[in-house]
């Protein structure tokens, strides 16, 4: 039978939505003050009250857990909690996931944006007024009438240029250190609670008080959840951080993928995290997890992606 710790599992869980695009854009809207809706009670408020109170649940759940179970739920229970605490997202905050993240909405957001105006453009041109009338002409226009209401004419003046008034719903970086410090101070509170437990249970001040527990047996960790393997070599430390490390076998592996005999990407994911270190890194796992974002993430910015598009609209200018 599979342990499971649902409180526990429940302040995790949503800690660690502060890492995803939706928590972000909350935030980082609400700081810019460009937000859209804005309910009572206010729903960040209600959010960061939730999530503390979770985490009381939680610290309730290991209680629980210390007074109430044998000494094998106790093991796996803790070694559970130690597996999180050197989680890369908990460990400390990930700044370089929360701007990646950022940089794949601004991007994603920006390049719909662009092509929705450029199809509002052609539309503009493909109408008749645009084909047929000067810039600033006059002409009468028909409203057509429904009901009571009768039919009538009114005075519009032609334009030959399409005013764009949307503008793109994009994150500004200016309020990234604000979000970041916010964040810290859940991921603090998170890490507080389990380093508490973590370092009695360590130090042998947590026991089983159950009179009929069995002999402790050798705990299986495969059993219940996957665990970082130690590495038992020493590892190769390079002077590159950890996005340059991932990058540098991504540009290897897309140049020739031949050149690594794997059948998934997962496999080099835990190649690079086993036999590599940087100085960021050193003493800890670089997670696989990490690499992953990493390898799959967009190198394409908006700036890119502008300069590209002014490229192509020149282009098109130069030939009619």
């Amino acid at each position: 039978m599979e342990l499971v710790f649902p409180l526990t599992n429940q302040a995790i869980s949503f800690t660690l939505e502060f890492y995803e695009i939706g928590r972000i854009k909350d935030y980082m809207f609400r700081f810019a003050g460009t937000e859209r809706i804005k309910v009572t009670p206010d729903h960040i408020t209600s959010w960061e009250e939730f999530i503390l109170e979770l985490h009381q649940r939680m610290e309730g759940e290991i209680n629980q857990v210390i007074l109430t179970t044998t000494s094998n739920t106790q093991v796996i229970f803790f070694e559970f909690l130690k597996e999180w605490l050197t989680d890369y997202r908990i460990d400390s905050v990930d700044e370089i996931q929360i701007h990646h993240e950022i940089l794949l909405y601004n991007d994603r957001t920006y390049i719909e944006y662009v092509d929705r105006i450029e199809k509002k453009v052609n539309e503009f041109r493909s109408t008749q007024n645009f084909k047929t009338k000067k810039h600033k002409e006059e002409y009468e226009h028909e409203i057509v009438g429904w009901a009571s209401i009768p039919s009538y004419t009114e005075t519009r003046i032609n334009y030959s240029y399409y005013c764009i008034e949307e503008k793109p719903e994009l994150i500004d970086m200016a309020y990234f250190s604000k979000y970041v410090l916010l964040v810290s101070g859940f991921i603090a509170n998170f890490k507080r609670i389990l380093s508490k437990y973590v370092a009695l249970y360590d130090t042998g001040k947590i026991g089983s008080s159950l009179q009929s527990e069995e002999k402790l047996l050798p705990f299986n960790s495969n059993e219940h959840f996957s665990l970082p393997e130690p590495n038992k070599g020493s590892k190769l430390k390079v002077n590159l951080s950890v996005p340059q490390l991932a990058y540098l076998f991504k540009m290897l592996n897309e140049l020739n993928p031949g050149i690594f005999d794997i059948k998934t990407k997962t496999e080099l994911y835990r190649f690079i995290s086993s036999n590599f270190t940087t100085k960021a890194t050193e003493g800890k796992e670089i997670s696989t997890e990490k690499l992953k974002i990493l390898f799959n993430g967009t190198e394409k910015s908006i700036a890119n992606y502008w300069i590209e598009h002014l490229k192509t609209m020149l282009e098109k200018s130069r030939k009619i």
